[in-house]
């Protein structure tokens, strides 16, 4: 098997057609030809990642945020692309794509906190399906439900502010969705629960009655990271999967 065959099929269910124009999602670091028989897995590719897939010997690393992200205007030998390189590791980052793909990111973070039946996306203004919306199973107030996404998602603090009070009608955005506010409000939503939001963002949404709940970037995307580790182990059967040891670098005290 080869890094391509990964690829194609990451492709074929987060189509890479649909990352956004300011994202860098794609085959960022070596080539589709070469042949994998162990793949990591990571949100992010820090020079941690780097150095385990090494010594583990993963010849692929597929990451949800992008090892190149913003144009290199130097290449230090302790950068996780200098590393990629100088060991012979191909990466595949998959972000924007993964954010909006069924499944992907927010339909993982959508299950996760509890919502089901219906649910439907919530678009951005160029139509990309970054979130999602439905009901909880019953009415929860603000701080109970916050508390009940804390221990879902293990997150270490959990940032929440009031708007209704009550929280039924939720819209979700995996990582920074504190941008969505007027979106889930327009939608209908209670609440809005992402992964990172701002401190005026919260007092905007209190101002428009929407409770807004921050469980935390990195807990409310790295679902995602296990839901294509299942995903790849069905598909290739002979190819080693392995999720990384060293993704969570944000420590809570």
């Amino acid at each position: 098997m080869t890094a391509g065959d990964i690829y194609g099929y990451l492709d074929s269910f987060a189509s890479f057609a649909c990352v956004s124009e300011w994202d860098n999602s794609g085959f960022l670091v070596g080539s589709p030809d070469a042949v994998v028989k162990k793949v990591l897995l990571s949100l992010d590719i820090t020079t941690d990642v780097v150095v385990e897939a090494y010594e583990k010997g993963a010849e692929l690393i597929v990451s949800h945020h992008p090892v190149i992200f913003t144009p290199l205007k130097t290449l230090e030998p302790s950068s996780p692309t200098y590393l990629l390189a100088k060991y012979g590791i191909a990466a595949i980052c998959a972000h924007t794509n993964l954010d909006v793909s069924n499944p992907g990111v927010n339909t993982v973070f959508a299950e996760k906190a509890g919502l089901y039946g219906n649910i439907s996306v919530l678009a951005d203004d160029d139509g990309l399906a970054f979130g999602r919306i439905g009901v909880l199973c019953r009415k929860y107030a603000i701080k109970e439900y916050a508390e009940s996404i804390k221990h879902i998602f293990n997150s270490g603090v959990v940032r929440y502010s009031k708007g209704s009070g009550f929280v039924y009608k939720v819209a979700v955005v995996g990582g920074a969705g504190g941008d969505f506010i007027t979106l889930a409000k327009k939608a209908g939503a209670d609440t809005l629960l992402t992964g990172e939001a701002k401190y005026h963002e919260f007092l905007f949404a209190s101002e428009l009655g929407l409770n807004l709940i921050d469980a935390g970037h990195f807990t409310t995307e790295n679902p995602a990271i296990y839901m294509l580790k299942d995903l790849f182990e069905k598909k290739f059967t002979e190819t080693e999967f392995l999720v990384s040891e060293h993704m969570d670098i944000v420590k809570c005290i």
